[in-house]
């Protein structure tokens, strides 16, 4: 007996990234790379603004609702052009409730500085690798270099103990999820919407919720569960 995929594949787009010539993935993803780096720095750049000080609850709520928007909107018109045009434009947005976000955090106390020293050196790997990108290297010599990093300021005794803690696995989980999602985002985005794969980056985390969804309908769909289940009884029947 044949049974489906336990897991739906990966949505894909006709004619997206990933079925193109090496060279324009390559170019593709050192684009992206670049630009939400230069990204990030704006946001860095952008939290010494004179933000309304409303506490970091409040900005983070709007930032959320600004992603689910995006993510929504993104849902509805999924492989129309209107779709890349929109998150293309919808980007300094975004980039405004970040640095809202990162400049209630920095207020009381908090460093984000590591991260940011993380996505630089992503897009240092980017740059130097040639065209042996690969999506292992790109996230485990960034993180070796990270961790680096952390260590010296560590010594220098500018980052405490448990500030080296947080930092590890802040860009540890930043570094393995953005490895993940460009490979993700080659399948969903043509060349030419660089912008809105940049923006992708900042409202994937949101996907795991769509995610069970679909897993869900696949197994209705294949009757995945009645199988598996007629396995295992058969298994224990006959032992």
């Amino acid at each position: 007996m044949i049974i489906p995929n336990y897991v739906p594949g990966p949505l894909e787009v006709e004619g997206n990234v990933g079925a193109s010539r090496y060279r324009d993935r390559l170019r593709f993803l050192r684009t992206v790379v670049h630009g939400n780096t230069l990204f990030t720095g704006l946001i860095l750049a952008a939290s010494y603004l004179p933000w309304p000080d409303m506490g970091v609850r409040t900005s983070v709520f709007f930032w959320l609702a600004v992603v689910i928007g995006l993510d929504l909107f993104r849902i509805f018109k999924r492989e129309l052009p209107i779709e890349a045009k929109v998150s293309a434009w919808m980007l300094p947005l975004l980039g405004l409730s970040l640095s809202w976000v990162l400049h209630e955090i920095v207020a009381r106390g908090g460093f984000v500085w590591p991260l940011f020293v993380a996505i630089a050196l992503q897009s240092c790997y980017a740059l130097v690798c040639g065209r042996d990108f690969s999506f292992v290297g790109f996230f485990f010599l960034p993180w070796i270099a990270s961790l680096f990093a952390l260590g010296v300021f560590g010594v220098a005794g500018k980052v405490s103990s448990e500030g080296m803690s947080l930092s590890l696995w802040a860009c540890s989980g930043w570094l393995f999820y953005t490895a993940y999602d460009l490979s993700m985002i080659m399948r969903r985005r043509r060349i030419g919407e660089e912008f809105a794969a940049i923006l992708d980056i900042h409202r994937d985390f949101l996907n795991i919720f769509g995610y069970f969804p679909r897993v869900i309908a696949h197994w209705k769909k294949h009757h995945i569960w009645v199988e598996v289940k007629g396995e295992i009884n058969r298994s224990f029947d006959g032992r």
